[in-house]
């Protein structure tokens, strides 16, 4: 039976770990699995675009520290994407009609994890499955996140007029099931873990790269910058007379702060496994913290 998953393949560790989980979730059920992408505009459009497209001095602002930031992590995102070719089947198309063309005889397809029904990335064709396909595949979703707990009437609209369709709807979140319930009443929605969790921390040891064994420190690890954060990284290094290590999509100057731009997946589970404590406002590094049972504060972050 083949099996196309559709998730966010991003440059960051959590969408290329839950990504890895799932499809390998599936192929232990002794299933085909791979994923889905669609082939992404030039780093050089994207950030062309983030900078035009600036709503006002406060988001130029903010995406010009972007661009810099990625630029800072070019090694790390080189790193993240070797680990889709290595580790992951992808399937990648040009565009959604290519996809058509070669997926006819796809028998499913399963949306999910990570935030791939994040109102903020609607209208969306690839994520919610907009496009031609089988008349006999099942539609189903695994650990879908919506990651706010209110949507508005438009957004709501959008997930009624193409969810319907699903045969199986599964969220990760509880407000994601209160969503979900309220629109489709009728349907049974599922609340399960994310694919990361399916597996005890032994399994991912596998995967870690030992480049932080045997090293003592503290690991800040922000998907978004916190000034709290820093603040309180600070205090602990100063409780515990230990170093900082960090990393992050946002780059951060701080002489104190011995900073890792080449990073990649493996690096990332090594850290937070050989850490003496774990401080994030990230969902994958709190989760592999637990996993790696680790000391950890995990920060809410707000908005999307």
């Amino acid at each position: 039976m083949s099996i196309a998953v559709i998730t966010i393949i991003g440059d960051n560790y959590g969408s290329a770990l839950q990504a890895y989980a799932l499809q390998q979730a599936f192929e232990e059920m002794g299933e085909e699995a791979y994923l889905l992408k669609i082939a992404a505009t030039s780093s050089l459009k994207k950030y062309v675009k983030m900078i035009i497209c600036s709503r006002d001095a406060s988001s130029l602002k903010k995406n010009i520290f972007k661009v810099r930031s990625d630029f800072k992590n070019r090694k790390k995102i080189k790193k993240v994407n070797d680990f889709y070719i290595q580790q992951i089947k992808v399937r990648e198309y040009k565009n959604i009609n290519a996809l058509e063309m070669s997926e006819s005889n796809t028998q499913i397809y399963c949306s999910g994890s990570d935030q791939v029904w994040n109102p903020a990335f609607q209208p969306s064709n690839l994520m919610y499955i907009n496009f031609k396909t089988n008349e006999k595949a099942v539609f189903c979703s695994y650990a879908a996140s919506i990651a706010v707990s209110e949507v508005s009437e438009k957004s709501a609209q959008y997930y009624k007029t193409h969810l319907g369709k699903f045969d199986v709807l599964s969220v990760r979140e509880e407000a994601g099931w209160k969503i979900m319930h309220d629109l489709f009443p009728d349907k049974e929605i599922r609340t399960d873990i994310d694919p990361v969790l399916l597996k005890e921390g032994k399994y991912w040891e596998r995967l870690c790269s030992n480049r932080f064994k045997d090293k003592q420190y503290i690991f800040l690890y922000m998907l978004r910058p916190m000034p709290e954060m820093v603040d309180v990284a600070l205090r602990y290094s100063d409780e515990m007379k230990l170093p900082i290590y960090y990393i992050g999509d946002f780059y951060v100057s701080n002489k104190r702060f011995n900073s890792f731009f080449d990073a990649g997946v493996e690096d990332f589970l090594d850290i937070i496994k050989n850490s003496e404590l774990v401080l994030t406002n990230s969902f994958h590094a709190t989760a592999f913290s637990v996993l790696f049972k680790k000391e950890f504060y995990s920060y809410a972050v707000s908005g999307t």
